[in-house]
């Protein structure tokens, strides 16, 4: 299990905080366009964590970096005559600035040329009207990931839940941009075999690396991107996608070719693999088109579908406890 390096970061509270704050205090609530910048990291923050399976996502190891929107008073407007050379306006403004700034006070308080020209480089339009509003800034970070990438789905005492799944932005779908940006990766094949090749180059750094049990990581992986694929595809919510069956994803190997070959010539039917309920317990569905190409005909090939590469399994052992 690789563990995770941690860097502090300024700015931010624990997840619950903002959350309990926004419900007990509506008027410190996000902007419906910082809300819904705020949905857009929430929804990256998940397609992060069912990915690799978290086991500890609480409200308190994700965090919310909220600045609130402060006021900021107007400049007073110099006592310019108006130029009617227009060429002349800016420059003849810019000097002014410069000139009279030092002398100037706003409130009492004494207002310097570095204030001004922040002012004067910040993107608010409007300058002359009133005072002056920053744009609240709203980000996210998803903290302490060390207990992910388990090496099969939780299926003893307890499923280990994603506690952002009970938040209300946990039920609205899936948005188009995530689907957009996330959904064309992960059906592409040859995305999937380089991230899970880029896995295999940073897992192998641990002196403890066993090829097997990183194996056994994988097809859960797989299996995460399977469900997510098919939630994005439908416009689920992220509290849907966590309901949904878990699965594993096994890659097909040259060497079983023949092995699924002779298998699909001797029945039509799906052959299905049912055990005690006290042994592992998965349902075997091998596609109509799992068996896999070598990697040089991979290599030859444009695209492939996950059928033909493949081989799904579904989960059908629950969790002593369950949250649903």
């Amino acid at each position: 299990m690789i563990g995770s390096f941690q860097l502090f970061v300024n700015g931010y509270q624990d997840a619950s905080y903002w959350l309990r704050q926004w419900e007990l205090r509506p008027e410190l609530s996000p902007s419906p366009a910082d809300m819904k910048r705020f949905q857009h990291l929430f929804e990256r923050m998940v397609v992060l964590d069912y990915i690799i399976r978290n086991t500890d996502r609480g409200n308190d190891n994700w965090l919310i970096k909220y600045e609130l929107t402060t006021a900021i008073a107007a400049v007073p407007q110099d006592p310019i005559p108006v130029l009617t050379d227009e060429t002349g306006v800016n420059e003849n403004a810019e000097i002014a600035v410069h000139n009279k700034i030092n002398n100037y006070t706003v409130d009492g308080i004494d207002v310097t040329e570095p204030f001004v020209m922040d002012l004067l480089d910040c993107d608010v339009v409007n300058m002359g009207n009133g005072d002056q509003m920053d744009e609240p800034k709203i980000e996210l970070a998803a903290i302490d990931n060390g207990l992910a990438f388990p090496i099969k789905h939780p299926d003893e005492w307890r499923t280990y839940p994603y506690r952002w799944a009970w938040l209300p932005m946990a039920k609205n779908p899936f948005s188009e941009e995530i689907a957009d940006l996330v959904l064309p990766q992960l059906d592409n094949i040859d995305f999937v075999r380089e991230l899970c090749n880029d896995l295999k180059k940073l897992f192998q750094k641990d002196p403890g690396f066993d090829k097997k049990m990183f194996e056994l990581q994988l097809s859960v992986l797989r299996g995460q991107i399977f469900n997510l694929r098919e939630a994005l595809r439908l416009r689920k919510s992220p509290q849907q996608l966590v309901q949904m069956q878990p699965q594993l994803i096994i890659e097909v190997k040259p060497k079983r070719k023949r092995q699924l070959r002779m298998l699909s010539t001797k029945s039509h039917e799906r052959p299905s693999l049912s055990t005690d309920a006290g042994a592992e317990s998965f349902t075997d569905y091998p596609s109509s088109s799992s068996i896999s190409m070598s990697q040089t005909q991979l290599r030859r090939t444009k695209e492939k579908t996950w059928p033909e590469v493949y081989q799904q399994k579904v989960q059908t052992r629950s969790a002593f406890f369950t949250w649903w």
